[in-house]
């Protein structure tokens, strides 16, 4: 997934670090250079702060998580009520958690609360996101076992109003949380999950990684395990999308388009809402008039 467009994106984050330190410039440039091809942008983030640790730390966003933690929840009740009088109330709920993709310190210049209303508010269904869901709701009705990977904080608030519906809808089937293993950007941690109450509704396990994304090498035994042997996997946010799009896996994957890459690669505008469904290694379907692969 890694092009021009990136590394140009990933060297000017770390631009300032760099200019402050010249040896860590000059790791980050190696690291580039000596990338894999299936090496993602979240991959290299990482070896980034590994390569940093002597340096100081990586920019804290524990006061963020928690503002758009306690910021969500706040309006959980009404967007629940907006969910339930919906006509389908489980692909209201994944629109709306997609919406909560949103919050992404990350990747974004600035995350804004108005903005962050607006697009709740107002946000786009396309066809091909229905046609998408038509085969994420098929797959679940035959499902034993789902596996929702979580991306942000505050988002996570909306990923468990959509984890609510997929039980209601499918209560047979076994749903696990997959959080991050460890403190990566404002991504979400278990911690963060229990605090939001998805303790309430699903499974909760951690990755066991602190990477912003799901490398399945990286993932802890446990977690690996549940990823392979999971019957649906829901993944959220572009860097999961990254790290997974490579993997010979059957994934429906919830994201906004932030950043140039995205929007290029699935020629939309900037925070298009996509819903694509991944038939395995480098194979996606976004619900468009083409064939479908698998």
């Amino acid at each position: 997934m890694l092009d021009g467009i990136c590394l140009e994106c990933l060297w000017n984050r770390e631009r300032e670090r760099c200019a402050a330190h010249p040896d860590y410039g000059e790791n980050v440039r190696k690291i580039m250079e000596s990338r894999g091809e299936r090496d993602t942008a979240p991959y290299l983030v990482s070896l980034f702060d590994q390569a940093y640790a002597p340096y100081g730390q990586a920019r804290n966003y524990d006061r963020e998580k928690k503002m758009y933690n306690d910021f969500v929840l706040d309006r959980a009740g009404d967007i629940r009520t907006r969910i339930r009088k919906a006509p389908d109330p489980l692909f209201a709920s994944l629109m709306y958690a997609r919406c909560g993709n949103y919050i992404d310190f990350a990747t974004l210049d600035q995350v804004d609360t108005e903005d962050f209303l607006r697009l709740l508010d107002t946000h786009e269904v396309r066809k091909e996101d229905r046609a998408v869901y038509g085969h994420f709701r098929e797959a679940c009705g035959r499902a034993k076992s789902i596996l929702l990977i979580t991306d942000n904080t505050g988002e996570i608030v909306l990923d468990r109003l959509m984890a609510e519906e997929i039980h209601r809808a499918f209560p047979k089937a076994e749903l696990q949380v997959m959080t991050r293993g460890g403190s990566v950007q404002n991504d979400a941690t278990k911690e963060d999950a229990v605090y939001v109450g998805m303790d309430r509704v699903a499974r909760i396990l951690s990755s066991g990684s602190a990477l912003a994304g799901t490398v399945p090498e990286r993932l802890s035994p446990e977690a690996a395990g549940c990823l392979c042997s999971a019957d649906v996997i829901l993944s959220k946010g572009q860097g999961n999308y990254e790290t997974l799009i490579v993997e010979d896996l059957h994934v429906f994957h919830l994201f906004l388009c932030k950043c140039r890459f995205f929007t290029e690669h699935f020629h939309v505008p900037k925070l298009t809402g996509m819903m694509v469904e991944q038939t395995g290694a480098g194979r996606e379907w976004t619900g468009s008039a083409e064939k479908r692969e698998g």
